[in-house]
């Protein structure tokens, strides 16, 4: 079976709701981690999701250089099973942001040092991690952990278990230059992961929707009318009424009136008046 890539740049028509739901939310959090970036780096970053793609681990993992460093990504209470993969130069000049500084081209590659693998972590997790976490719409939160350094990515055991991974491309631009970077997940836990949250958002839209149709309901005009009593009359007695002849109601003046919504007797009560507009209490429901 074989699958294509989805653009970003050149969206087509999205096979289903999984698909839209996880654009939405790789949207969203790339827009919130560039917010989170401009709080710790000297220098505007932008992110932007670039691809989408089910492949198998292996051919996933063999498209991956030697240049990069990954950290395994779990979720919470069980054990990682997903993978933050990034350039080594890319994360070395997001370090020196980190420390103040503001590169104007991308350093050589370099094994990182044990401070700066210390401010790795501290990046995974408060960059892709937490804007991905914190932007996830599911009814139960969403808590992810970059949990160790994965340092070849290319060679990882991670995904051993596993047939489909779905590789998240994301492109991230700075002033010294623009690189991709990648989150792996095995698919089908994505897709449950997915497909809960769809189910939850289904819920609380259709629950929404009740509150806004309950409401409307509520404002809808109906009409409500008093009955003075009943007679019944010959058509040709009827026919001869005229102005100032007295008709004598079945309605007692010891008996509640009938109160009609919409044709249908609902209440009994008694009239009166409040000013000069005359009036009803209801006494009772009708039985």
């Amino acid at each position: 079976m074989t699958h294509r890539p989805y653009n970003f740049r050149k969206p087509d028509r999205l096979a289903g709701t999984l698909e839209q739901r996880l654009t939405a939310w790789l949207r969203a959090a790339s827009q919130l981690a560039a917010v989170k970036g401009a709080r710790h780096f000297p220098f505007r970053i932008e992110i932007t999701p670039h691809s989408l793609e089910i492949t198998s681990p292996t051919e996933a993992l063999a498209r991956l250089s030697d240049a990069l460093i990954g950290y395994r990504v779990a979720l919470a209470g069980q054990p990682p099973t997903m993978l933050f993969v990034w350039p080594r130069p890319l994360v070395l000049a997001l370090i020196a942001g980190l420390m103040g500084e503001t590169p104007t081209a991308l350093p050589e590659d370099r094994e990182l040092s044990t401070v700066e693998l210390a401010l790795c972590e501290y990046l995974m997790q408060g960059l892709p991690a937490a804007a991905l976490q914190e932007t996830w719409t599911g009814k139960v939160p969403l808590k992810l952990t970059a949990t160790e350094l994965e340092p070849s990515p290319r060679w990882t055991r991670l995904f051993l278990q596993v047939e489909e991974v779905l590789q998240c491309t994301f492109t991230l631009r700075t002033s010294f230059g623009e690189q991709n970077w990648y989150w792996l997940a095995p698919y089908p836990a994505l897709y449950e992961l997915l497909n809960q949250a769809g189910e939850d958002e289904a819920a609380r839209t259709s629950q929404d929707t009740l509150r806004k149709l309950e409401a409307l309901v509520r404002e809808l005009p109906i009409e409500v009318s008093v009955e003075l009593g009943v007679v019944e009359l010959p058509l040709a007695q009827a026919a001869d009424l005229a102005e100032g002849d007295l008709l004598i109601l079945n309605q007692r003046v010891s008996e509640p009136l009938t109160v009609r919504v919409d044709k249908q007797a609902k209440f009994r009560g008694w009239p009166g008046r409040v000013g000069s507009r005359q009036s009803l209490q209801i006494e009772s429901l009708w039985e």
